[in-house]
């Protein structure tokens, strides 16, 4: 059975500017280039296969839907091109490592976590970064095991708190096993 919630925040997108994540309208472009001085010849490579597919400046949004939208065309209509399900790994792999690599202090999610946040609230956020869990965890109020609402790996631990993501944020995890399995030796 399922308990009604305390109370549900909603932050909306833009709300983690505050912890140094960039906005959706330019995150395509900077992506791109995280991938280009990431110093790593793979990514750079997929970096340059972005910009001949969607250009220097793709929209995240548009970048992922039409990706998805070619990889599932081609696997429906001909062999599929090997190299778009490798983009869209390089591409989620990056936005992990490269949002741990520019977050900064959360300072409003920290006070919420703290202060705010109780036990049967629900998080609902449309961000990309996961500085509102984060600092959730921090305060013991939140855990990956049961706090998106399904079994995340085999603890039961209950979550205080539940964050619902509208965006693929939860695919960033298995995205970057996967990429380290897959093109890492080290």
């Amino acid at each position: 059975m399922f308990s009604v919630p305390q109370t549900t925040y909603i932050f909306g997108a833009g709300a983690s500017k505050h912890a140094g994540y960039p906005l959706a309208s330019t995150m395509g472009r900077d992506l791109i280039e995280a991938m280009r001085g990431s110093g790593d010849q793979t990514l750079s490579g997929y970096a340059e296969l972005a910009v001949e597919t969607f250009g220097e400046t793709p929209n995240v949004e548009d970048l992922f839907t039409s990706l998805q939208a070619r990889i599932n065309k081609a696997g429906t209509t001909a062999a599929p091109d090997g190299e778009l399900p490798n983009l869209r790994s390089a591409l989620l792999y990056r936005i992990g490592a490269w949002f741990r690599q520019i977050r900064g202090s959360a300072p409003a999610y920290q006070a919420f976590a703290s202060r705010i946040a109780s036990p049967g609230d629900t998080v609902l956020t449309f961000n990309y970064d996961d500085s509102v869990e984060k600092e959730l965890n921090r305060s013991a109020k939140w855990n990956l095991s049961t706090g998106y609402g399904f079994p995340f790996s085999s603890s039961n631990k209950p979550s205080d708190v539940m964050v619902l993501k509208t965006t693929w944020q939860c695919q960033l995890a298995c995205v970057n096993v996967r990429w380290h399995q897959r093109f890492r030796t080290d």
